[in-house]
Order: C-alpha cells, then structure tokens, then sequence
C-alpha cells in the first residue's frame, strides 16, 4: 500500500485460525446422571446440548444421547408378606428396616420378605450396576392367628438400659417366652406356669432384639425393644 509521503509500506499478518470443537457422547446410565461436561444432573433420558467458549475464544459444543436404565420398585403385599415385583433375572434384593435408619436385615435378600416383627420396611433393588429403593410398606398383622392378637400384653420400659418387665394382662396358666436378636438367633428362653408378670434383664450389646411372647391358646405376639 502507499503511504501518506506516497511510499510504499508492507504490511505482515501472522494469522492463526484454532480449530472449534465439537464431540458426542452416548451414555447409558442410572436414573439421575450427573453430566461431568457441564456438572448437570439429568433424570430423564434424551439428547442434551451445551456450549462453551474454548482458551483460544472459539466456540465448542457437546451433544449428551442419554438413556437411562429405571429399575421397577413395585412391592406387593399379602397378609404380613411382602414380594417384590421386579422380575430381572439380573436383580439382587436386600430388605431394609425403615423404622431403624433403613439397615439392611440380615438372610432377607430374596424377592419375597416376611418380617418377624411387625413395622415399616422396604427393598433396595441392584441391577445393572445402578440401585433403586422402594417405598417403605407397614406390616401390622405379624404374629396374629386367626385374626386376634394379644393385645392386653405389653412390654416395658422402652427403649431400655437392660432390665425390662413383660405384663401379660391376665394370668395365663401357660406362656412360653423367647429373646432373639435381628438375625433370629435365640439369646433367652423362659416357661413360665400361672404367670401375669415377667421380669428379665437383655444381657447384649446395645442394639434392638425381639420378644415371642405364646400362650397355652397357642397365640403369639412379637414385640421389639430397644436397649441403649
């Protein structure tokens, strides 16, 4: 070009043109993924997009084809059981105890679960590398034969230090009385003749265990006690 003097002048252009990025990810996942591109969590599956200006200011996008695996959580109930309705062939099961911070209840990991006690229980549910929990069923029929329970018996204190008293209402000529832990495992038993009144002492750790309580008209109650 020619200057204002009517010089020629040069001028030099170092030019470099960054390439834009642009990639596609297809993912198959659990319900709720959390997207590491942009820290998006998505619980629905679809094709998502999103854009970003890269350090050299040109433009890059990403396009997410996200399928996401649901895991059926349907839990049916009969009576005191409860049955899981996912039929997976790749499922695993684990019952859990509502009522005690959902911990996982020992030898219950099959897709049908009859608690020993009545209370609040639910099912985590594992397949395909992704984990779902059902919602928390009441079971309050536990221990009733023929539609009556024993009702009039109670049991206290509760929670407990360790001593606890067991008021059966009535006398009973005969009653038979058993101590489990959670697993089932049998810490106490005691028969008792022409008794109104039992008075015992949980020798175990802290923690929560069961009382069977049956009488000569072969009718149970279970009760579960808290010893802290």
């Amino acid at each position: 070009m020619t200057n204002a003097s009517g010089c020629d002048s040069v001028i030099n252009l170092n030019l470099t043109i960054n390439n834009s990025f642009h990639d596609v990810d297809s993912v198959n996942g659990c319900e709720g993924y959390l997207w590491s591109f942009n820290s998006q969590l998505y619980t629905q599956s679809g094709t998502y997009y999103d854009t970003l200006t890269t350090v050299n200011g040109c433009d890059s996008s990403m396009t997410l084809h996200l399928t996401l695996d649901s895991i059926n959580t349907s839990v049916s109930q009969s009576g005191a059981t409860l049955t899981a309705l996912n039929t997976s062939s790749t499922a695993t099961f684990q019952w859990l105890d509502c009522d005690n911070s959902f911990t996982p209840i020992t030898g219950a990991d099959s897709s049908s679960f009859t608690p020993a006690v009545n209370g609040n229980y639910a099912v985590l549910i594992l397949d395909n590398g992704c984990a779902d929990t059902s919602a928390c069923y009441e079971v309050n029929n536990v221990g009733l034969e023929g539609g009556f329970a024993l009702s009039s018996i109670s049991v206290f204190p509760n929670p407990t230090t360790g001593d606890y008293q067991v008021d059966f209402g009535r006398a009973y000529n005969k009653v038979r009385i058993t101590v489990t832990d959670l697993a089932g495992k049998v810490l106490e038993k005691h028969h008792l003749e022409n008794s109104q009144s039992f008075n015992s002492t949980l020798d175990g750790p802290k923690g929560m265990y069961m009382i069977w309580i049956q009488t000569e008209y072969r009718k149970q109650q279970v009760f579960r006690i808290v010893k802290d």
